[in-house]
């Protein structure tokens, strides 16, 4: 677990991390291209990333699960099991697994304010918030059709056209 978690820009901070979780309340739950943000009561952001083989897995109170990310382990695999990394426990007696088979995915604890400085959050361009981009930035085929832009995005960077143009 150590080098999946950082503690204000230092990797391996166990210490630091889970002390400065300890008591918080998730103030507000976001996301930014594959990043999950979470804003937490004490003036922390906690950015989760799963990458390659992460998964986030939900047990509710009741033992009812919800599963997010990487489909391996199965649903048949109990959970905690040897891919559980870390184990959020919430007041209300529910917990939250963060699993992850080959440890590329990562978990940051860092200052709120320091949010706009994160590497991986600043490369990020625009989200794409609407179904289609307007007509005046739609780009053109040589024979004047509308151009299916999927293939052409490079999502989430800076250089990124526009959203895609539904029919």
């Amino acid at each position: 677990m150590p080098k999946m978690v950082y503690f204000d820009g230092r990797r391996s901070d166990v210490k630091n991390f889970s002390k400065n979780l300890n008591g918080a309340r998730v103030a507000k739950a976001d996301r930014a291209a594959k990043i999950l943000i979470i804003k937490l009561s004490n003036g922390y952001t906690l950015l989760i990333h799963l990458k390659l083989t992460g998964q986030l897995i939900y047990r509710a109170k009741n033992g009812n699960l919800k599963r997010g990310g990487h489909p391996w382990p199965s649903a048949a695999v109990e959970v905690p099991n040897k891919w559980t990394h870390i184990i959020f426990y919430f007041s209300d007696g529910s917990k939250l697994y963060f699993n992850d088979l080959r440890q590329f995915g990562y978990l940051k604890l860092i200052k709120t304010k320091k949010i706009g400085e994160q590497k991986e959050l600043k490369k990020l361009g625009p989200e794409r918030q609407f179904p289609s981009a307007p007509l005046s930035k739609q780009k053109k085929t040589a024979n004047g059709e509308n151009l299916r832009l999927s293939a052409l995005m490079r999502p989430n960077r800076k250089k990124a056209l526009f959203p895609m143009n539904r029919r």
